[in-house]
């Protein structure tokens, strides 16, 4: 039983692919042969993956539903997949110099997809990649001579593999992992079992096998070749198989191990303080994108018609709530028709993944559980990254620009009038310039100079949060988009208005979020801070407006 093509028939002409294009072909991504001398040639850089990019929680990331279970296996098993530092000097006649750079902008790269996009595919992210290395190196070359792409790749002998270029037991586990209970505990990321497609060389025809991985090339199967039509049918001889393994495995709990931090729900969600938009009629789809210029509105499949209405109704209410707090048309609900709208559709079941925002699909995915009172946060995602489309940033969020976190550190940045200045709004960066000062400086109008010491304890509370675990809640995009949340519920307030659809936990404990420490500021802070976003809402809108 092999992998190979064994065909005797002969036909005139060169023989090439024909039919369907599977993706994940090494030929789609060919490793480049060094034919130079290799004596001496090692690795002496002293960057390390390490270094720029911390190796996050994967799995915890998936359980608590930070990430959606999909992007977070894929890129679990594309960071074991990277090199610990970059190729050596010498190597296709590139200095250390250039691999290093190249090596850091694969990772910075990576780790900014892992955090900030969302990704299923591995092909999609490989496509993605490749076409980032081609702007950043590819100037005057041809695709094949952009060989920086493989900065992090590992190498045998003489050949160089492209860093996203997945072996055959690691793409079983991409694979299979999840069906088989991933990120449960008990399932291992080094679990080699599960459903495969080979050729049967005697009958011509594929097939899915039972198997388990021994090697990086090598299968074994579980039941001695039994053939299956369908990959759910070997499948579940896979499981029958591995149920009793994963019996024997006790995880014992880690100690002090409490929850993962999750948005407090919100139970009362029917009840509304405010306008009746809707007149006491139902939206359906097709009219809550037209109202608002939604680029889609899409559902999971197990998304019944009762919860479908429900949810049109409440985000209909939501959004109109939300665009006349910010004075502007009705529009400005989809980012001038740049967004697209989902209900529990960005993943397997109604709950699989916690309410996001995806970039590269500007979109904005609920959920029945985990999206409620989430809608006003992922918002301000979009919001954030429109604006730095906006105004030609490189960022992918304009609170980038001018935030500056890493792991235990936070500054202003771009603060100067020639860094924002020439921006489309640039004439009213100040302002936001002023509440990321007070962020970080505590540095404002307000303040005695007695009160300025240091940051805002919401910074600092965020640089906690995330001492032992990946950057999520000081990234500067969640801080920006807690800090609207926080704007969208005192501005509520204000106009004795309550919507636990549009946005909730902003006032909750830290104890309902499953947490030591609250993620978004209070007290004397958190009024300064509303009134600096308002600050800044205000002049931005008036200059659009004007």
């Amino acid at each position: 039983m092999t992998e190979e093509i064994n065909s005797n028939e002969k036909k005139d002409g060169p023989i090439t692919d024909v039919g369907k294009k599977f993706a994940g072909a090494r030929k789609d991504n060919p490793s480049p042969d060094f034919s130079g001398n290799m004596n001496g040639i090692k690795s002496d850089s002293l960057v390390t993956k390490k270094e720029y990019w911390q190796k996050p929680d994967f799995r915890a990331d998936a359980q608590s539903g930070h990430k959606p279970v999909k992007h977070a296996l894929l890129f679990s098993l594309v960071y074991a997949n990277l090199t610990n530092k970059p190729l050596g000097g010498g190597w296709f006649s590139i200095d250390q110099k250039q691999w290093d750079d190249a090596y850091i902008a694969t990772l910075h790269f990576l780790k900014n997809k892992y955090e900030s996009s969302h990704y299923e595919r591995l092909e999609q992210l490989t496509d993605d990649f490749n076409a980032y290395m081609s702007v950043k190196f590819g100037a005057g070359r041809s695709e094949k001579d952009i060989l920086e792409r493989y900065s992090a790749g590992r190498h045998t002998n003489r050949r160089v593999k492209h860093p996203l270029s997945f072996s055959s037991d690691t793409q079983l586990r991409l694979n299979n992992l999840i069906p088989l209970g991933w990120p449960d505990d008990r399932v291992l990321d080094a679990d080699n079992y599960g459903a495969k497609k080979l050729l049967n060389t005697e009958t011509g025809q594929y097939k899915w096998y039972a198997v388990k991985s021994i090697s990086a090339k090598r299968f074994q199967t579980l039941d001695d070749w039994t053939e299956y039509d369908t990959f759910n049918a070997a499948l579940e001889k896979v499981k029958t198989f591995f149920q009793p393994i994963l019996d024997e495995r006790v995880i014992e709990p880690k100690k002090g191990r409490a929850k993962p931090p999750k948005r407090p729900r919100y139970d009362r969600v029917e009840v509304r303080e405010g306008k009746d938009h809707r007149k006491g009629e139902n939206i359906d789809s097709q009219l809550l994108m037209d109202y608002f210029k939604f680029s889609g509105v899409e559902f999971g499949n197990w998304v019944n018609q009762k919860e479908r209405a429900w949810f049109l109704n409440c985000t209909y209410d939501s959004l109109m709530d939300l665009v006349e707090l910010l004075g502007l048309p009705v529009t400005f609900a989809s980012l001038g028709g740049k967004l697209g709208i989902a209900f529990g559709s960005r993943g397997t079941g109604v709950d699989s993944a916690a309410a996001h925002f995806e970039p590269g699909n500007m979109l904005i995915h609920l959920t029945k559980t985990q999206g409620v009172g989430a809608l006003a946060h992922e918002f301000a995602h979009g919001f954030d990254c429109v604006l730095a489309k906006r105004n030609g940033l490189n960022n992918n969020f304009f609170s980038e620009y001018f935030l500056y976190t890493s792991k235990g550190r936070y500054s202003v940045q771009n603060h100067q009038e020639s860094a924002y200045k020439h921006l489309k709004d640039g004439q009213t960066a100040d302002k936001f310039i002023k509440l990321v000062n007070y962020l970080t400086f505590k540095s404002t109008k307000y303040l005695d100079y007695e009160e300025r010491q240091g940051g805002t304890g919401f910074m600092n509370n965020a640089m906690h949060l995330d001492q032992s675990r990946s950057m999520y809640w000081s990234q500067p995009t969640e801080i920006f988009a807690r800090l609207f949340e926080c704007w969208v519920t005192d501005k509520l307030a204000e106009n004795d208005q309550q919507n636990g659809f549009l946005v909730h936990g902003t006032e909750e404990s830290a104890n309902s979020w499953n947490m030591k420490l609250s993620a978004y500021p209070t007290g004397r802070e958190r009024a300064i801070l509303v009134d600096l976003m308002d600050d800044w809402l205000k002049a931005l809108v008036w200059s659009w407006t004007k």
